[in-house]
């Protein structure tokens, strides 16, 4: 089941996987370059890390901090689709074919 998603979190969902790469990898260089002080202040934060305010107010915009996943197909959906492969008709083939 999907949950809903913050607004924020949905337009950042748009971009592409390559951009928001970019836009990481940038945020890393530029982070990089920085003393301590600055990439607190960058990232909203202090060296005794947030407050329980600031963490609610987070939560509420980006959400939780875990993986939304879909549930896994059953067994036999699998076992079917297994057989979708050209490849595994090779393979019987060979099996049932006497030598």
């Amino acid at each position: 089941m999907k949950k809903n998603k913050p607004a924020d979190k949905q337009s950042f969902e748009s971009k592409t996987d390559s951009e928001m790469n970019v836009l990481a990898a940038e945020k890393l260089r530029k982070a990089s370059r920085q003393n301590i002080n600055e990439v607190f202040n960058m990232l909203d934060s202090s060296a005794d890390g947030i407050t329980d305010d600031v963490a609610k107010k987070r939560i509420s915009k980006y959400g939780l901090n875990e993986v939304d996943y879909d549930r896994a197909p059953a067994w036999y959906t699998q076992l079917i689709k297994s057989f979708a492969n050209p490849f595994i008709f090779i393979l019987v083939a060979i099996v049932v074919i006497p030598t």
